[in-house]
């Protein structure tokens, strides 16, 4: 026997859908769901935010106590997520906990119901949700198919069975398993696209335990067309009585038995996982092309609206006591804002957030630098220049640039940590068997114009300004023009000798419709054990996950065969700001400013016959099926380089 069960997911915020389309929502789609679930015994659950719940009861409140009727009934099960639709692994822990605190006390509220299953949003999971959800739920839901396409264990790649999954700390987590590739099926059917037997034959096959989630996706989608794309299916008929039709016939037939999501609860668990790791530190559902950079760096400008979102967030942080402004930043940091929203809808939660930023008078602080040109360095025995380099050092550090290139990083060494550079400039040939006809640079950029496929870096020959700020600490300054568009970049990289560190600042303005990547780090194969290599960042916890990197990585790599062209496969919350890279011995610090702009990590790494090559950088825009260009961008960024002795701490 195969047992079945299934949720739909009700979301007024729904991406295309305006405010005053609200009330049509709920009558083509909310009521048809209730009716299906009054009149039948499918075992159906409902999963809806606070905000959801806020909205229809505002709209609607017989739709509200018709749902509060049959879950008291026990007809249908109350899933809950919290008040918005955020993404987790792209916030502040305490945003995630705010934002279920919220959502928990509208359930109880106008439900009378403390729900003890969590949906996680948009499927999108790091390893820290689990201490986070473990605060309000004793089980979470994400998808099945990316979480066994993460791993290598033969139990999950065949066996949907409820499991635990764990972090770091071994913190855990009891995961009920939805199906993305079930509930894709399911709405080609209703959509017309694929035959019943189609789905059918999956559903039967696709797993041995005969355990299977049919459907986890939209109710907003049936008898309804949220004008998203171009070209949207046709409605041929009641699409609710198609859906009825699709669970009569599970029900009718002896092979398949309707369960809910308790009955599931209640099942043995046999094995525990931890199911990210440096490939995929931050799964999300169906295909590689909806991966966690969609609501981080592609729509029509994420990295502005994150941007102001992590103001807002560090302003409160100090201003903890106003509620109605976490509230407000919690449906501002939603989702559906960041993929395929009307221009409406973005530009009210783009006029919003810098509402609240002027309201409250935050500020973006610069520390002001008293700066003095140095008219002659050669009388300063910590700075040395000859036709290709400049170089700063004294006793316990040394830190060079390239002035063909940019001022490219071409050497970082950090005596009290080794004394050879840890990161810097790969000669041409230095790394056998890759890119042998290449130099890598440290430091650099690069815009990809997506209308020309043009590429557009800072290495160039520079000119460029010194200026000391104060003992043993300098500027180095310069400024880059592309003669064959707008683009002007503005670089200061400051260098302190004392504390053994460097911050490279750069001012992008006029950058057109592209693909934007910072500070591309290479890092030196030969000074870091490739058998203990570690990347360790916060996906939206308040602890470092730690990410062992054994396995050719590139998460900048384009995702081939889709539609729109997906520039990235994946990339590094960086929710402290921070990552880092290292063995047992020693690391290095990366730290980028979200206040700033709000960069994503992302990782390259290649294992070689007897080295590796390996490669930190940071995006700011990427592409996507979500993407869509607006006006010329303009912002500012930042990243602090420093070591670490590990033996010292």
């Amino acid at each position: 026997m195969i047992k079945l069960y299934s949720l739909f997911h009700l979301n007024t915020s729904f991406s295309s859908v305006e405010k005053k389309d609200q009330k049509k929502l709920i009558n083509k789609c909310y009521w048809p769901l209730l009716r299906l679930i009054e009149k039948n015994n499918f075992k159906i659950a409902i999963e809806l935010s606070g905000k959801t719940l806020e909205d229809i009861y505002s709209i609607d409140k017989s739709w509200v106590e018709k749902f509060k009727y049959l879950l008291d009934k026990k007809k249908c099960e109350l899933i809950g997520s919290g008040y918005s639709q955020i993404i987790g692994p792209l916030v502040p822990e305490k945003v995630s906990i705010k934002n279920l605190e919220i959502g928990s006390n509208i359930y109880k509220k106008l439900l009378k119901k403390k729900p003890v299953l969590g949906l996680i949003n948009e499927q999108a999971f790091s390893s820290s949700m689990i201490k986070i959800y473990k605060k309000f739920f004793n089980a979470i839901i994400i998808d099945w198919i990316t979480a066994k396409d993460n791993l290598s264990e033969k139990f999950i790649q065949n066996n949907s069975d409820p499991c635990y999954i764990k972090d770091d700390l071994n913190n855990k987590i009891r995961v009920i398993w939805s199906n993305s590739i079930s509930f894709q099926k399911f709405q080609r059917v209703i959509f017309r696209e694929i035959e019943f037997k189609s789905f059918l034959n999956y559903i039967n096959n696709s797993q041995k335990n005969k355990l299977n989630c049919i459907y986890s996706n939209d109710a907003e989608i049936f008898n309804y067309r949220v004008k998203r794309f171009g070209a949207e299916s046709k409605i041929f008929s009641n699409e609710w009585n198609k859906v009825e039709s699709i669970y009569k016939y599970f029900e009718s037939n002896k092979k398949y038995k309707f369960v809910n999501f308790s009955f599931l609860m209640k099942k043995k668990v046999k094995k525990t996982y931890k199911v990210t790791n440096a490939k995929n530190p931050i799964i999300v559902k169906k295909q590689s092309k909806y991966n966690i950079n969609r609501w981080a760096v592609c729509g029509k400008d994420n990295l502005l609206l994150n941007t102001y979102c992590w103001r807002i967030f560090n302003y409160l942080k100090k201003n903890s006591k106003k509620q109605n402004l976490w509230k407000e930043l919690c449906e501002l940091w939603g989702s559906d804002f960041r993929t395929h929203t009307t221009k409406k809808k973005w530009l009210y939660c783009k006029n919003k957030l810098e509402r609240i930023i002027k309201k409250n008078k935050i500020k973006l602080k610069l520390s002001k630098i008293n700066l003095k040109k140095i008219p002659n360095f050669k009388n300063d025995s910590k700075i040395s220049k000859n036709e290709n380099f400049i170089t700063f050092k004294n006793n316990k550090f040394l830190v060079s640039f390239n002035l063909k290139k940019g001022l490219a990083l071409h050497k970082f060494i950090d005596k009290k940590v080794s004394k050879k550079s840890l990161v810097g400039t790969i000669i041409q040939g230095d790394v056998k068997n890759y890119g042998s006809s290449s130099d890598f640079f440290s430091g650099n950029l690069s815009i990809l114009k997506k209308k020309s496929l043009s590429r557009y870096t800072d290495l160039l020959q520079c000119k460029h300004k010194i200026y000391c700020t104060s003992t043993q600490q300098y500027l180095l300054r310069t400024k880059f023009k592309d003669n064959n568009s707008k683009i002007v970049i503005k670089k200061d990289i400051y260098i302190d000798l004392k504390k053994r560190m460097i911050k490279i600042k750069t001012n992008l303005n006029n950058i057109p419709d592209s693909i934007v990547r910072l500070f591309k780090m290479t890092i030196n194969p030969n000074e870091f054990k490739q058998k203990e290599l570690v990347i360790s960042t916060n996906n939206g916890g308040e602890n470092l996950e730690n990410f062992k990197i054994n396995e050719d990585i590139n998460h900048g790599a384009s995702i081939e065969n889709v539609s729109n062209f997906t520039s990235s496969r994946a990339s590094f919350g960086l929710t402290k700001g921070q990552i880092i890279v290292g063995d047992k011995k020693k690391s290095l610090i990366f730290e980028i400013d979200k206040n700033l702009s709000s960069l994503v990590g992302m990782l390259e790494y290649t294992k070689l016959r007897s080295k590796y090559f390996l490669r930190l950088f940071f995006s700011a825009y990427e592409s996507d099926d979500t993407s869509f260009f607006i006006k010329e961008k303009n912002f500012l960024s930042s990243i602090t380089i420093r070591a670490k002795n590990i033996k010292s701490v």
